[in-house]
């Protein structure tokens, strides 16, 4: 079996950016290699799961096309579940340009922890993040199932998971300033991100 391996989901329309945002500079670099970098720094392998075109992008990194017809982010993971030689991975979306490879590596740590969970969350506000967390190949019936009654929520599919929540003790020293899932829909988004990611860099 592979080590630890890194999944990013790019296969998204974009509609509300209104342009690409896996091509969309991001402090000097596409969008897509922005996240698949700071990725590759918390797992041992990275793949993107999008079309063949996005392998300009990020060279070197493998690009998967999804094995389903396109249903959003839960063919996505049934894709990196039949496909990753892995017993877990960590799935996130290609428009979280802040992930902290600390938190990721924090995540994987409790999911090796917990061996028999499905499914390793960050809880905000009250919600879960389905598209910055650990799945294991034990999630793969549920996903098939939910597929084939053509119920494409993430967040649905979650409710028949056995979830690991990560404690806000360890989220908090991972990710200080809670960007680490921060996603960039909206050109406001965009903004308020690069914002946050200069005053990183700037150590504030």
């Amino acid at each position: 079996m592979a080590g630890n391996m890194g999944v990013v989901l790019a296969g998204g329309k974009s509609s509300r950016m209104g342009a690409s945002k896996a091509e969309l500079p991001f402090m000097g670099e596409p969008l897509l290699r922005r996240v698949v970098n700071r990725l590759s720094e918390a797992v041992d392998d990275v793949v993107v799961i999008g079309p063949p075109t996005l392998q300009t992008l990020v060279p070197g990194v493998l690009v998967w096309s999804d094995v389903t017809s396109p249903v959003g982010p839960l063919g996505g993971l049934y894709t990196a579940l039949t496909m990753a030689p892995c017993e877990r991975l960590f799935l996130v979306a290609c428009d979280m340009p802040l992930l902290q490879p600390g938190l990721v590596r924090a995540m994987l740590a409790v999911a090796e922890a917990h061996a028999a969970s499905d499914a390793v969350m960050l809880q905000s506000h009250g919600r879960m993040e389905p598209l910055h967390a650990v799945y294991s190949r034990s999630c793969l019936a549920a996903v098939e199932e939910a597929l084939a009654r053509g119920q494409r929520a993430m967040h649905r599919l979650l409710e028949r998971l056995s979830v690991v929540t990560m404690s806000q003790e360890i989220v908090v020293r991972a990710d200080p300033r809670g960007v680490s899932a921060l996603n960039v829909n909206t050109p406001i988004d965009w903004g308020h991100a690069l914002q946050v990611a200069t005053e990183l860099n700037q150590g504030l």
